[in-house]
Formats: C-alpha cells, structure tokens, sequence
C-alpha cells in the first residue's frame, strides 16, 4: 500500500488542494484512499467543513507520550471510497511534545500501521515547514510528491527541500523517495512561467509529473463550497488535470 506524503516547506503552492482533488480522483478510480491532515492549520479539514476538535489526529499521536485514541476512531468518510483523518491546531503541540520521545521520528508510521489493509493508497498533508511532523510524514511514506508554483522563488524554495530530502534519506533508510514534482497553479501564458517549467524539465532528478495544474477561480469556489474541483464543476480543465495526475501517481506509485 503506497504512502505518499505531499509535502514543500513553502507555503502557498497548492498542496493542501492537491491532496483533496488527487485523493477525489483516485477514489473515482475504484481505490480506497485515505487522506491524512498532519498541518496543524488543519486546511484540508476545514476545506470540507469538519470540526476536528474532540477526535482528531493529536489525539493519536499524543504529545510527551502516545495518545490514547485509536486512528480508527477518528476517520471520517468524505465520499465513496474517500476517507479523512483530521487535523488540528492541537498539532503544533504534538510536534513540540515529540521532540521528547523515543523513536520522535517514527510516531506517524506507527499509527497508520493498522490501516494497511484497509485502504489502497495514503495521502499525507503535511506542514508547510521542516519540523517534526513533516519528517514523520518523510518517513512514514515511500513516495513524496512536491507541488511548486512555477516562479523564481518557488524554484529556490523546491531546491532547498530538496536538499534536505537528501539529508533525511541519509539519515534514515527507510525515507520516502521522490515520486515526482507538480506544477501547480500555472499560467503558462507568461514567459516566466515557461522558463520555469523548463529548468524543472532540465532536472531528471526531480520527475517532474507531465500534468500541470493550471490556475483558476473555481479552485477557491469549490473550496468556498467544501467539495472537490470534479465535484463542484466536473468540467473544469483543473478537474481534468487532477484526474491524470491520479493516473500518474498510478503508474509510479
């Protein structure tokens, strides 16, 4: 069963949204997919509209020491064959209280052990830094899918985490490998854009996803609305591209 964490320490790309439609589509692809919101800002779980205060994943975790709710205890279903295991700020907590405890590093992986059966694929939200949480996503997954906006900054920002990808996959064997990088939010229109998109293209080491996802305003509707892009407006060219990207993730995952 693969799991993939999505993750950039740069805010702003697209990761939460990615996570939400990549999981939507691959659900209507016929597999049990679960999507897991390890950002305490807890976007994806405010996305669909859910309260996550009394049963949420900081419960799971603990802080100082392991927590005393079962993960099954707290998913949720959002659609067919589409699960949530929610977040919340309460997180922030759990990623000070790790730094305390033996095996920091493997807490996530050990409470989404008993899912294995249960589901086809995993996709973890993680935070938008290089903390505890996201290490433990780093290593809890197999794959690591990277959105990026297509500019300069962006650009210097998906080479820093690369780098320190590196150095996770040094320090522990078993770290999630690069399953690809996703443009997102792309307006191809203007020629820095497609300079970015070329130098990615130029990294073979980065797998860049041959989707692009392109910007649009019925991305902020459909999260206004609490559903997914192919939900809220099947039509959409953004719908399009979640649903071949749900077939790549397929192929390499």
């Amino acid at each position: 069963m693969p799991i993939i964490a999505f993750a950039n320490q740069k805010g702003g790309v697209g990761k939460t949204t990615s996570v939400l439609n990549a999981g939507w589509s691959l659900a209507q692809q016929h597999r049990r997919v679960l999507l897991v919101d390890l950002d305490p800002q807890a976007s994806l779980t405010s996305m669909l509209g859910l309260d996550a205060f009394e049963a949420n994943l900081a419960h799971v975790l603990g802080i100082t020491e392991r927590g005393t709710t079962e993960i099954a205890a707290i998913i949720r279903p959002i659609g067919q064959r589409l699960d949530l295991v929610p977040g919340d700020i309460l997180l922030s907590r759990t990623e000070l209280g790790l730094v305390v405890r033996a095996s920091r590093e493997h807490q996530l992986a050990r409470v989404l052990a008993p899912l294995r059966d249960r589901y086809d694929l995993i996709l973890i939200d993680a935070p938008p830094s290089l903390g505890m949480l996201t290490i433990n996503a780093l290593v809890a997954a197999q794959w690591v899918l990277v959105p990026t906006l297509l500019d300069a900054l962006a650009l210097r920002g998906l080479g820093l985490f690369v780098e320190t990808l590196a150095e996770v996959q040094a320090e522990y064997t078993q770290a999630a490998q690069m399953l690809g990088v996703l443009p997102t939010l792309a307006d191809l229109r203007t020629v820095h854009a497609r300079d970015v998109l070329t130098a990615l293209r130029n990294r073979p080491d980065l797998r860049l996803f041959d989707t692009i996802i392109p910007r649009s305003i019925r991305f902020s509707e459909a999260a206004l609305a609490q559903q997914p892009i192919a939900q809220y407006d099947p039509t959409n060219t953004g719908a399009a591209a979640y649903a071949a990207l749900a077939e790549e993730i397929l192929a390499r995952a």
